[in-house]
């Protein structure tokens, strides 16, 4: 792994750990036994080095939802891969490290969500759409729908809602997904992810996951 890549990851997670203004460019180049010099010739700043960290994620991140997309599967599967990924977000970002890039770092905030709002409508319009067409979708407007996840999402995946009801972001993620396929999914299409449960968790999906949202689907 190249010099560069491994300052991000290390970066990344300190970030995470300690926030914007409690981590130094000291303190990354003495945990990286390497010298000042040599880190602001990679970073000049440490605003630079913060975005790289949060935006060569996304930027991955979306690549992986490209190719959710742009395979195979069922729409179910893919549905469920797209959430799955998603939730990866709580594995790498916190609630806390969310409202630090608000406060400290409004540009990059406004980065992050002018680059998933894009994410969303470019990509998620065509599950909606195979989603019709495999009667898993009800028959709205597929613009609508997509309009509708991006409010519960830009809503939800916020720092201030997170702090306010006290949620994880993966708690916030399921919330997301459940209130979607309560809103938009047909009868059929709650029975497959219902049956899915079971039938995927060792592959795309996992249990606690998958779980969380069929616990949260209406009876039918």
């Amino acid at each position: 792994m190249e010099q560069k890549q491994k300052i991000i990851n290390h970066a990344r997670v300190e970030f995470v750990q300690k926030g914007f203004k409690n981590l130094s460019m000291d303190d990354i180049s003495t945990a990286l036994g390497i010298s000042k010099k040599t880190l602001y010739k990679h970073f000049p700043s440490k605003e630079g080095l913060f975005e790289e960290c949060v935006m060569s994620f996304f930027k991955q991140f979306g690549e992986s939802l490209k190719g959710i997309i742009l395979s195979d599967q069922p729409v179910i599967a893919k549905f469920l891969s797209f959430f799955v990924k998603a939730s990866e977000l709580s594995s790498t970002f916190n609630a806390g490290f969310w409202d630090d890039m608000r406060t400290n770092q409004p540009k990059i905030w406004t980065k992050v969500d002018e680059f998933r709002v894009d994410l969303i409508q470019k990509n998620f319009k065509f599950i909606v759409i195979q989603g019709q067409e495999e009667g898993v979708f009800r028959k709205y407007d597929a613009g609508i729908i997509v309009t509708t996840f991006l409010a519960i999402v830009r809503e939800f995946i916020n720092p201030h809602f997170l702090l306010q009801y006290n949620l994880t972001m993966k708690q916030a993620i399921v919330l997301c997904y459940s209130l979607l396929i309560n809103a938009t999914f047909t009868e059929k299409g709650k029975k497959e992810i219902l049956k899915l449960r079971t039938e995927l968790s060792n592959e795309i999906l996992k249990d606690s996951l998958i779980s969380a949202i069929c616990d949260n689907i209406d009876e039918l």
